[in-house]
């Protein structure tokens, strides 16, 4: 039997973390077991690595010396001509000067070519020598580390979650069946990501409850203040001090300003979790000030306030809310979820329990994030938004762990998978403190005929894995938002995709801004913008689940097909279980 996580910062601390460091290192190990890679050749062949470039940088230094020096003997004997013509012109003969520039032109071009330039070719050899031989060494060294670069999976991170937090379980990749199942079960609405493109997508399950990690880029319009300046001239009269009237020349430079629109991109990092508990209840609270504030004067002064306020709030009949506080004052103090919709079913998820171990991962600051976090529930989906999942990489590519140093491998794949657990099981750990969250669902999955076809949200996370730089339009020079939809389902099985990429063309504009200036005109000051131009394009994936293009089995799947064939299985990039390529 699984155990549940009741108590998620404790269990952390005391189990999770360690066991999932050491699970981490066994891992490593047994592929680097599996690789039959030579730890102490490639050690040897890094420590040469290291000493050649500690002696190529100490030699740069030295070229780099000789070549200021070769600027410098390259400036004094200019120096030295102006000093001979000045000398000369004075018409007094040759003086001290005009010897001293003489002198300053021959002995900088015997000290330039006869030390310095020799100098400076002989480090620049030495350096170019050492360069060719840290090349070499190096891609020795990634010769060396490619039977373990090369075993590297896609799912390797989540497996590692899976053997330690046996009640998560991921799927390979987001599939159609799970999507239909979570509109269906749990109401989610695919308006969400009408003006969204998945940039990554992450699903599994919870005791049969589905979750999602995602990553959705959005674009919003919003204004840019450009700027443009002329400085005009003009000649005023004045009597000066001796009484007398004189011309003044006077300047003054006037600025001027357009608000222009812009197109702004923003990374939204999440997690959607499906659970039948509390159907009718709708919630949602942000960040507050008072978690992990301390007992402090000011502090204690602040939270009497805001108590103040609750209390007040919730003797209040009169109002639209549906606001009774509970006795755990702190609890409501911290998570304040006064906007709640139904107080029966919120006190029926959040048990003495779920409150106490709340307080506890809001109040943290040492152990976890604290209260990082946004927690939006309606009716039967979660929405948790963490502030830590924004320095988290949710793309755990397999390149993600290469390199030619074991022991930098290591340390890569060690550290990012701690981590990516760590950041995981805070996102989570919210939902980790309700005990209803953690029973099975009732109801069985919702079941229909696509099974493990890939839904449009690993579409889209495909073509943003490709990127602009293959789907955008070439004139384009923002990011883009990238919407899919499919085309039709081939006879192979693979699913032909037509992906948009929008993004815009900046081009350049000029405004003329009409400025009043102190010489009692008007001037037009011109003020440079740019203007963001439409600028789409369309093009066609084809994408086939579960296939790998190294079994001959599946490539006579669509052998039907030649061009589809040599496409797919040819000029193909993976993506965990799904395979794709661009045809149009």
């Amino acid at each position: 039997m699984i155990e549940d996580i009741y108590e998620p910062r404790t269990r952390y601390r005391d189990e999770l973390e360690e066991n999932f460091a050491q699970l981490t290192e066994e891992e490593f190990n047994r592929l680097l077991k599996k690789s039959g890679v030579n730890e102490a050749e490639n050690h040897a062949t890094v420590t040469q690595i290291e000493q050649k470039t500690k002696e190529k940088n100490r030699l740069d230094l030295k070229r780099n010396f000789w070549l200021v020096c070769i600027i410098i003997m390259i400036v004094l004997p200019i120096v030295g001509i102006f000093m001979l013509i000045l000398d000369l012109k004075a018409g007094n003969g040759l003086t001290k000067q005009g010897f001293i520039g003489i002198a300053l032109m021959f002995v900088c071009t015997a000290l330039l070519f006869g030390i310095i330039l020799p100098l400076h070719k002989k480090y620049s050899s030495l350096v170019a020598a050492l360069e060719a031989e840290i090349s070499n060494l190096t891609q020795k060294a990634w010769d060396q580390m490619r039977p373990l670069n090369d075993l590297y999976p896609w799912d390797i991170t989540t497996k590692l979650i899976q053997k330690i937090c046996p009640q998560f379980k991921f799927d390979p990749y987001f599939t159609a069946n799970r999507l239909i199942d979570m509109k269906k079960a749990f109401g989610w609405n695919d308006d969400y990501n009408e003006e969204r493109s998945v940039v990554y997508a992450h699903s599994g399950e919870l005791y049969g409850n589905p979750f999602v990690f995602a990553e959705m880029k959005e674009m919003h319009w919003e204004t840019k203040v450009y700027t443009g300046t002329k400085t005009i001239f003009w000649t005023e009269r004045e009597r000066g001090s001796d009484g007398k009237m004189r011309s003044v020349t006077k300047s003054q430079t006037l600025v001027a300003t357009v608000e222009k629109p812009i197109p702004v991109f923003y990374s939204d990092k999440f997690l959607l979790f499906g659970h039948e508990a509390a159907p009718n209840l709708s919630f949602g609270r942000e960040p507050s000030e008072h978690s992990g504030s301390g007992n402090g004067f000011f502090a204690a002064i602040g939270k009497k306030m805001e108590l103040s306020k609750l209390r007040k709030l919730s003797r209040n009949l009169d109002d639209d809310l549906d606001f009774t506080m509970m006795n755990n004052e702190e609890f409501e103090l911290l998570f304040h979820a006064i906007n709640r919709n139904n107080e029966v079913e919120f006190r029926l998820l959040f048990t003495p329990l779920a409150q106490q171990q709340m307080v506890q991962l809001l109040n943290d600051k040492e152990i976890g994030y604290g209260d990082d976090f946004s927690f939006f529930k309606i009716e039967k989906m979660n929405m948790i938004r963490a502030n830590h999942l924004d320095e988290l990489g949710f793309q755990t590519l397999p390149e993600r762990f290469h390199h030619y140093s074991l022991k930098d491998a290591k340390e890569l794949f060690l550290s990012y998978n701690r981590a990516f657990f760590k950041s995981f099981y805070f996102a989570f750990a919210p939902l980790l403190t309700i005990p209803l969250y953690q029973h099975s669902r009732s109801a069985a999955e919702t079941d229909c005929s696509y099974h493990n076809k890939a839904s449009f949200w690993e579409h889209e996370a495909i073509a943003n894995y490709y990127g602009d730089s293959e789907l955008a339009n070439p004139e384009c020079n923002t990011e883009t938002i990238m919407k899919t939809h499919v085309l039709e389902d081939l006879p192979d099985g693979s699913t032909k995709v037509a992906v948009h990429s929008s993004g815009f063309k900046k081009e350049p504009r000029v405004d003329y801004i009409s400025v009043y200036g102190n010489d009692g005109r008007y001037h037009t000051v011109p003020v440079e913008w740019d203007e963001y131009l439409p600028s789409d394009r369309d093009s066609v994936l084809i994408i086939m689940e579960d296939a790998d293009p190294q079994i001959q089995g599946d490539a006579e799947r669509v052998r039907s097909n030649l061009d589809i064939w040599q496409c797919l299985y040819r000029n193909s990039i993976r993506y965990r279980e799904l395979f794709a390529c661009i045809v149009e």
